[in-house]
């Protein structure tokens, strides 16, 4: 449902946008499936992606986001013509939220996928998420936590016990969601 409710207001608000530059909708597919796997800076990625988004619906992508920049009311939806292929799935739509759509997914820059959840769990090299304590943050049913930065990890940045995490949580049959989350957010 939110997912569904994030497209509607994307489409609505982009078909107001006049184009005013060109894009190259090639590298917007790879840098927001690039977000999705946790590669650079997955919010930074798709902040960028919304402020060209939202100007070129006439060249096949439309974007909006809503909130305060950077608070944790922010959520936002990109949909590109063609959507994005990962491991053989296809997603039409990403989107950023740091409210969980479901209780075992709490990826913050996502996609709802169609196609082959075990083909994607294999190709990325995903294990089934098995919490070592009660309170241990699930960020989805299968996962593959990324090394951490060491010089990161030094500076404070991040926490060593909750790396930036690619994450799948099945949905219905052929249908799941995939992205990049971390915690504490």
């Amino acid at each position: 449902m939110l997912i569904n409710m994030l497209i509607g207001i994307a489409v609505f608000m982009s078909l107001s946008a006049l184009p005013s530059e060109a894009i190259d909708k090639e590298t917007v597919r790879k840098n927001l499936a690039g977000a999705l796997l946790c590669k650079g800076d997955p919010l930074k990625t798709f902040r960028e992606t919304v402020g060209i988004g939202s100007k070129v619906f006439s060249q096949g992508v439309a974007a909006y986001s809503w909130g305060w920049g950077g608070g944790l009311d922010e959520m936002g939806v990109i949909i590109i013509d063609g959507g994005i292929s990962i491991a053989g799935a296809k997603a039409n739509a990403v989107m950023m939220s740091f409210s969980s759509p479901l209780e075992d997914f709490n990826g913050f820059v996502f996609a709802e996928f169609e196609g082959d959840a075990g083909r994607v769990i294999r190709e990325l090299k995903l294990q089934e998420f098995r919490p070592a304590e009660k309170n241990d943050v699930v960020i989805g049913r299968y996962v593959n936590p990324l090394p951490v930065d060491p010089k990161r990890f030094e500076r404070g940045e991040v926490k060593e016990l909750c790396p930036r995490t690619i994450a799948l949580t099945p949905l219905s049959k052929g249908k799941f969601l995939l992205g990049c989350g971390w915690c504490p957010g």
